[in-house]
């Protein structure tokens, strides 16, 4: 096979229309799935098999990108099934957030349905669909889905935007988000999960502290081994006597902007 560049549309101008279609390893001839919609107006964002079936997962997104149809499509007999469709008012996200449990019954799935993007729990179906990470705030990355242990770890940041630190919460939507990153450690936090969700590289800034980087075992975040802590470029910094960054807010009339400064030595 070739990829085929495709030049992206300019405004007022056709899409490149795209299908799904399936084929034997033994070289038979290639269906198609006849997916409802113009296929010049929509787009099929996602195309992924469901393990241990002979069933596919499309994504179609409609050209405003604010719809996002889930179909679930048999490479037997062909037919396509819509069990999910999600909706916002300005703009969705594709996500690549979606993990199969409990045997393919269930698959995660990430949606801001609620005004926060959060992960939820959906029956093969879709007709349950439980939240799994419950709060007011925005789930900004899944880090691991341990399905053996019961838990979900993402990053979040639910008290400010210069923060961001790893929680855990259970996949049967029980219980509150954990904080699992150390709560005397005030910063920007980001991991290197291993699959099995017992160990991860984790490396701690702000903005005063350079990356400081070790292996840790979960959950307890107990530092295993201690990678880089740059501690000579810390010490240069220290020496050079500067005040440090203050964050703030500035009220420009119909907005408010998140800012930060650095006032001169002795100020």
């Amino acid at each position: 096979s070739q990829p085929i560049p495709l030049p992206y549309p300019k405004v007022g101008t056709s899409n490149s229309a795209v299908k799904v279609g399936v084929v034997s390893v033994d070289g038979d001839e290639t269906k198609w799935f006849d997916i409802p919609g113009d296929p010049r107006n929509n787009y099929l964002a996602r195309m992924d098999f469901i393990p241990n079936s002979n069933e596919v997962m499309i994504q179609q997104l409609n050209r405003l990108q604010n719809r996002n149809k889930v179909w679930i499509g048999n490479v037997e007999s062909m037919q396509l099934n819509n069990i999910l469709t999600d909706k916002d008012d300005a703009f969705l996200n594709i996500h690549d957030n979606i993990q199969w449990l409990d045997g393919e019954k269930y698959f995660t799935w990430t949606s801001e349905k609620d005004g926060w993007r959060h992960l939820y729990k959906v029956s093969r179906n879709g007709k349950e669909m439980d939240l799994i990470t419950k709060g007011d705030f925005d789930v900004v990355n899944i880090n691991c889905i341990d399905e053996k242990g019961g838990d979900v770890y993402y990053i979040a940041s639910p008290t400010s935007y210069t923060h961001r630190y790893l929680y855990r919460s259970r996949i049967e939507g029980n219980g509150v988000a954990e904080r699992v990153s150390p709560k005397d450690m005030e910063g920007h936090f980001s991991y290197q999960m291993s699959p099995d969700a017992k160990w991860a590289i984790a490396t701690f800034q702000n903005s005063t502290t350079p990356n400081r980087i070790s292996v840790i075992s979960l959950p307890g975040h107990k530092e295993a081994t201690l990678l880089e802590d740059n501690s000579e470029l810390k010490a240069k910094y220290d020496a050079l006597g500067l005040n440090p960054k203050e964050f703030c807010k500035i009220d420009i009339g119909e907005v408010v902007l998140d800012a930060w400064m650095i006032k001169p030595v002795g100020f």
